[in-house]
């Protein structure tokens, strides 16, 4: 099978495909991300001239865009809640 398999969820849980970090390190095209203390990786293919401490939006694994502070606590927190009634 090609690609990567382990990011689908368990049948019945939920699944986060699309979220906003901060930009903790950066190695080559690859961007470590922290969102809630959940460090993750993603991919700067997109948006190349990121920087360590950018707050990004990521969907499947890819920074899509630079967003503000702001913007990025909104997104989360939006996320939250829609992960809060799906339980």
């Amino acid at each position: 099978m090609l690609g990567r398999t382990d990011w689908f969820a368990p049948l019945g849980q939920a699944m986060c495909l699309d979220f906003a970090a901060r930009v903790t390190s950066i190695d080559g095209q690859v961007a470590t991300v922290d969102s809630d203390g959940k460090r993750r990786r993603a991919s700067t293919l997109l948006v190349p001239d990121i920087c360590v401490g950018d707050w990004v939006f990521i969907a499947l694994g890819t920074i899509i865009e630079r967003v503000d502070p702001t913007t990025a606590a909104s997104i989360n927190e939006e996320l939250k809640a829609a992960q809060e009634k799906q339980i």
